[in-house]
């Protein structure tokens, strides 16, 4: 929080996360278990993945790339993935 302007569902907080590591934020991949994580990941240009995580309420993933509800199913789904990495 402090080290961004604004918070989701600005794409601040990834664009940041990326500098951080000096890439660009379109070779990125975002988990992000809430709507506005979504919206803000996908306004920073990176391939977003839903997780539809069970301790929280549910949330809209309509503008994710790929949704999940359990992390092994990014090791099942890692060829759909290849693409990118």
């Amino acid at each position: 929080k402090e080290d961004v302007e604004y918070l989701k569902p600005s794409p601040d907080i990834f664009l940041y996360s990326a500098s951080l590591m000096g890439i660009n934020s379109f070779q990125c991949i975002a988990i992000d278990d809430s709507e506005q994580g979504i919206i803000a990941a996908q306004a920073a240009g990176m391939y977003c993945i839903g997780f539809m995580n069970k301790e929280s309420s549910p949330a809209n993933f309509s503008e994710a790339d790929m949704v999940i509800d359990d992390l092994i199913d990014l090791i099942d789904g890692h060829k759909s993935l290849k693409f990118i990495l």
